[in-house]
């Protein structure tokens, strides 16, 4: 499923969207998750192909096994030595090479059981011998997995066809009806019912199956023998089943059934309606067990969710009021009923000339975890930090949801800001958690910003605004608490002044690039240089990267000085011969129109692609992956290297590792600093070369700054060496120098 693909079914949902009578953040909401349902959906696709395994086995030229993979001995049910130099015949009913490559093929797997394969042959030689692998497919295994894919697609359909009601429905009977029909229709249950729970009892409101069983439930009030099977929904957040049923006749039409809880609460995976009370069922029976998979099972929890969330709209439709001034999934007051409530308080505090706090909190990576874990989780956590600011607050503090994933609160009775921190601490457990979600362990951290009234401002606006440059401040860090003060008002003006200055520098051509070489190994020489930006200030002198490109990127200005950068390259490479040079490419960029620019200024200021390295981050290639996997293809069509930077600090996909066409993976240097003396550092730094080496790719170090660390590398056959033992980033004529006069061997110590 490829990217037009997916924009061509995004365009066709945004014109069905059009023809809604729904406010434009709605629409957007709507928009946003079908998205995101659309990248889930290609993602188990591909999870399915990548899980296809293949058993392998390699034979001399007698046809006698000299090796196999365990895959193929699991099929067969013996061990390698079993296998080991056994004829093929043993276990092929077609044991000739020409044989092989016929379409009706079989393992032989005990007496009279075969397994259908499809077989490939490869001829290898070694040591001027002749062996052969054969790659085998096994076609009962590929069955299995068309099988469960079909299953899975069937049910995102069922998914997507909820939703789409969701947007449209008017009442919650027209819901219960549509989900009823649909899961049936749709062959996901035999039979089902919706029941909401009154007084110990379920109250059927919707049933659908063309059975004796929904005549018998027609509003049938279903007595609860045992409470005590809800009270544990609640408390372990899954769903339950009963595969022995009661006496009811009615029942006894099927087999097993399964049920999942509709509710709200900070312990639930589903949302809805009151607090540790579990409000309603959707029940599913079959007449046959099915094998539903972990995957499955999310699905469903996803649908019961989803029309949780939508009774929760519904009901809250009926409270204009309810809406305009309180948030659904948290229940707490909104933005704008916060800043209605401060305006009164702090009114009050400077009649009686008295303080408080604002503090903001933030979720640290909130969006990855709705895209990874799915809506239902970023609810979950939402409903659980809710309760937890719950306990902060006393009589007249406020508290609110202001954003996606920001709270606020407004405390007063603090008596500064020491005490402020000791309190937010100790409730905020060091400023993270970890959730379990869904019996897998999320961690949580947060961010809190502050702002003391009337000291930081005597109104909502200025207080506000300090405390969101606090927050903002204290998110660098990743976690933690910060209040407004000079520094950060001092670091403000100073970074305003930056950028002014800046846009100077670009004009009077203060920037330019340093150079450090990268050693190959193999062949003794320079392969390429790194050009690492750095800006010559007229007012400040040489200015560190780390204070002036964050700025580049923040103001736009870095895709300007992008174009420098390449000018600049050309020059080098005018000037030099065999040897390439790499340019790192920050997110901004990338989030522009980066790469199409890119082969239009290598076409217009003439530069040779073919010695042109891009270093994408790792963590920034795989957040953004499926946005930029057609780019990198077309610069690796253009002849441009493509490097991960940082390799080993983030989360690479092995699939997408092995598809793209990455040339070499560079390790980061905090693996390299104590290769000498940490075996953990040693053992990472390892295993990243042979992973590296065994998809074809290379490896290069940086960050080497001593003989011995560059001895170990050459012995780990690491391939390309970065680093001050050989030389710092030096401007273009040393460079150019080092390039003529290097020799190195003159590195080598005797």
């Amino acid at each position: 499923m490829n990217n037009d693909f997916l924009k061509a079914f995004v365009e066709a949902f945004d014109e069905e969207l059009k023809k809604l009578k729904l406010d434009k953040d709605t629409k957007r909401l709507i928009r946003e998750k079908f998205k995101i349902f659309l990248l889930k959906l290609e993602e188990i696709l591909h999870s399915l192909i990548d899980s296809l395994e293949e058993g392998i086995i390699v034979v001399d030229e007698d046809l006698r096994i000299v090796n196999c993979n365990k895959t193929f001995s699991r099929w067969i049910g013996k061990s390698k030595e079993n296998i080991i130099k056994k004829s093929l015949s043993n276990f092929f009913n077609i044991f000739s090479l020409e044989g092989l490559k016929k379409d009706s093929l079989y393992i032989s797997i005990a007496k009279d059981k075969y397994i259908p394969i499809k077989a490939k042959v490869e001829i290898i030689k070694i040591d001027n011998k002749t062996f052969y692998r054969i790659i085998t497919q096994n076609l009962q295994e590929i069955e299995k997995i068309q099988k469960k894919l079909k299953s899975i697609l069937r049910i995102y359909k069922v998914l997507n066809l909820i939703n789409e009601e969701i947007i449209r429905v008017q009442n919650i009977e027209d819901l219960y009806k549509f989900v009823c029909e649909i899961l049936v229709k749709e062959g996901i249950f035999d039979f089902v019912y919706i029941g909401e729970i009154e007084n110990d009892e379920i109250v059927v409101k919707y049933s659908y199956g063309n059975s004796a069983y929904e005549k018998f439930l027609k509003n049938k009030h279903l007595k609860i023998k045992s409470i005590k099977d809800f009270r544990n929904v609640v408390a372990t957040r899954d769903y339950f089943e009963n595969e022995k049923f009661n006496d009811n006749s009615y029942e006894k039409l099927y087999e097993y059934k399964i049920t999942f809880p509709i509710f709200k609460d900070e312990y639930s995976i589903a949302t809805l309606i009151n607090h540790l009370e579990i409000k309603a069922l959707l029940v599913g029976y079959f007449k046959n067990k099915k094998d539903f998979d972990p995957q499955f099972i999310s699905i469903l929890k996803q649908i019961t969710h989803d029309i949780g969330y939508a009774i929760v709209m519904l009901k809250n439709k009926e409270n204009i009021k309810y809406l305009a001034y309180y948030d659904v999934i948290t229940n707490l007051p909104n933005r704008r009923y916060f800043f209605e409530q401060l305006d009164s308080v702090l009114k009050m505090l400077h009649e009686k000339n008295q303080t408080g706090f604002l503090i903001l909190i933030d979720i640290n990576k909130f969006k990855k975890i709705n895209e990874s874990l799915g809506f239902y989780a970023g609810d979950l956590i939402l409903l659980r930090i809710s309760k937890i600011l719950k306990t902060i607050i006393k009589h007249n503090d406020l508290i609110a949801r202001v954003g996606s994933d920001e709270f606020a609160l407004f405390l007063m009775n603090i008596k500064d800001e020491e005490e402020l921190f000791l309190i937010l601490k100790e409730k905020l457990n060091n400023f993270e958690f970890v959730f379990d979600i869904d019996n897998q362990e999320v961690l949580i951290t947060l961010s809190v910003g502050a702002s003391y009234y009337p000291k930081d401002g005597d109104n909502k606006e200025i207080l506000f605004m300090k405390a969101e440059a606090a927050l903002k401040s204290i998110k660098k860090k990743g976690k933690g608490f910060l209040s407004y003060n000079r520094k950060i008002k001092q670091t403000s003006i100073e970074k305003l002044q930056i950028e002014s200055e800046l846009l100077q520098a670009i004009k009077n051509d203060e920037f330019e690039l340093f150079y450090q070489p990268i050693i190959d190994i193999k062949n003794k020489n320079i392969y390429s240089f790194e050009a690492l930006l750095r800006w010559n200030s007229k007012k400040r002198g040489l200015v560190s990267p780390g204070v002036f490109i964050p700025i580049l990127e923040e103001t736009g200005l870095i895709n300007e000085v992008g174009g420098i950068i390449l000018n600049k390259v050309a020059q080098f490479l005018q000037n030099t011969h065999n040897v390439k040079v790499s340019i790192n490419v920050s997110v901004k960029q990338l989030q522009k129109r980066f790469f199409k620019d890119l082969i239009q200024e290598i076409e217009k200021i003439n530069l040779d692609a073919n010695r042109l390295i891009i270093e994408i981050t790792e963590s920034v290639l795989m957040e953004n992956l499926d946005l930029f996997i057609y780019d990198i293809y077309k610069l690796h069509s253009n002849g441009i290297e493509i490097e991960i930077d940082d390799f080993g600090t983030g989360y690479s996909s092995l699939a997408y590792l092995k598809k793209l066409p990455v040339f070499a993976l560079k390790i980061d240097r905090i693996f390299i600093k104590d290769i000498l003396t940490s075996q953990e550092d040693k053992k990472i730094t390892q295993a990243i070369i042979a992973l590296a080496h065994t998809l074809d790719k290379k490896v290069v170090a940086e960050g080497v700054e001593s003989f011995e660390q560059l001895k170990l590398l050459m012995q780990l056959e690491c391939d390309f060496i970065q680093g001050y033992y050989f030389s710092k980033p030096i401007p273009l004529k040393e460079a150019i120098s080092y390039l003529e006069n290097f020799n190195f061997d003159d590195y080598i110590k005797k």
